[in-house]
């Protein structure tokens, strides 16, 4: 069994290379600029005037040279903290939001900008050991691997291996995030890292949240990936069954052909009903009994050829792929609204954004007569105009 980051020291460098990868789209953040004062404040200077001078600093990249000394006080403050074992952080206040995706209810921690950078320090370095453990069709979270290479992959399942894929089971884990067992987590990570700065690093940030795992956490999503990669990796190597051929010998036969994980919400394929029952036995033995989670009513195994999928937004079938009842009323909202505007007025920038964000949806899904019944194609040229413009102008004053 290999052990990561054995031999790997911490240093000041890598803590700036977390915070570096923290500010990249957060530079501008009141928050930020706080955080940033409490170390660069100057004698008889207020906290709040601080604040003002390093957000005007970070407001143009041009500027941004200017705080470098600061952020390496930051780094030096924070390696002595994780080096002393005296990591001292606020509590995470918790609100409960509306994920509008999925109409629920989700409590959301937001934590302090010095607990997110150490979030963003522990994922940078333990980042080999992640990619390595996550399974390559665990797909969110995870750069590149998103809905659209989720829905890709059973796509190319479902048309070019149609016999391995006739019945699937689909389920979801109940509350996950807060589901996680700390300490079966903090085990398994010391198992897999033989780092004890790294190991109080993460143990530290998971002391702070309220029950498992906390949602909005950058740590978190990386955590949450990793501890359900190994009931991914039992299912694909341990979940299995063994047949006798004609000549007497023994061959092994896998349970399930294929699976795929986006975040908590699961299915698996199989060519036989009978041979899909053991695996999704083995795996809910699995889940219950080793990582102490449970499945939410309404799992089962369905049939391909009569039944599609419905799985990241999409309804995905051997021979279309369709968007998600809810998703499809939004995306018609918004198209229709465009195709009104579009000869009336100018896209706002808000609008063109949101135009964007819902053609994705649009653009992988064979709705053909869709798009051409709203002109699609054209409202998103046009909103793409807007925010390409917007975009210019901004760089243009970020580099002034």
């Amino acid at each position: 069994m290999k052990r990561y980051l054995k031999d790997y020291c911490l240093t000041i460098e890598d803590v700036e290379i977390g915070i570096f990868a923290y500010l990249k789209n957060k530079w501008k953040r009141k928050d930020v600029s706080y955080f940033l004062a409490e170390y660069c404040i100057q004698g008889g200077e207020d906290i709040h005037e601080a604040a003002r001078r390093c957000r005007e600093l970070a407001r143009k990249a041009a500027t941004r040279h200017f705080l470098y000394e600061t952020i390496q006080k930051i780094a030096y403050s924070l390696f002595m903290e994780i080096e002393e074992r005296r990591i001292v952080l606020k509590p995470i206040e918790y609100q409960l939001r509306l994920d509008k995706s999925s109409n629920k209810i989700r409590e959301i921690g937001i934590s302090s900008v010095k607990q997110q950078i150490y979030d963003y320090v522990a994922v940078t370095v333990c980042k080999e050991m992640f990619m390595a453990k996550i399974g390559y069709y665990q797909c969110a979270s995870i750069s590149k691997k998103g809905q659209v290479f989720g829905k890709t992959s059973i796509e190319k399942w479902l048309k070019t291996d149609s016999k391995n894929c006739r019945y699937y089971y689909k389920c979801d884990i109940r509350k996950y995030y807060p589901s996680v067992d700390k300490t079966k987590l903090k085990g398994l990570l010391s198992r897999d890292i033989k780092n004890e700065d790294i190991l109080y690093l993460i143990f530290t940030l998971l002391d702070t949240y309220k029950d498992g795992l906390c949602i909005g956490s950058y740590l978190s999503q990386y955590l949450a990936n990793y501890y359900l990669s190994y009931a991914y990796h039992f299912v694909a190597e341990q979940s299995y069954s063994v047949r006798r051929t004609k000549d007497g010998t023994s061959i092994r036969v896998n349970n399930t052909k294929h699976q795929l994980y986006y975040m908590d919400d699961i299915i698996m394929f199989s060519s036989s009903k009978k041979l899909l029952q053991r695996g999704v036995s083995d795996f809910e033995d699995y889940i219950s009994d080793e990582l102490y989670l449970s499945i939410k009513e309404g799992a089962g195994i369905h049939d391909t050829r009569t039944e599609s999928i419905d799985m990241m937004g999409y309804q995905i079938s051997p021979d279309y792929t369709i968007m998600r009842k809810r998703i499809y009323d939004r995306v018609f909202r918004v198209m229709l609204r465009g195709k009104r505007k579009r000869h009336m007025e100018k896209f706002s920038v808000h609008f063109s954004r949101k135009v964007l964000a819902y053609h994705g949806y649009a653009k992988n899904s064979n709705l053909y007569a869709f798009r051409n019944r709203l002109k699609i194609d054209d409202t998103v040229n046009e909103a793409r105009k807007v925010v390409q413009e917007y975009d210019k102008n901004h760089i243009h004053r970020q580099a002034g």
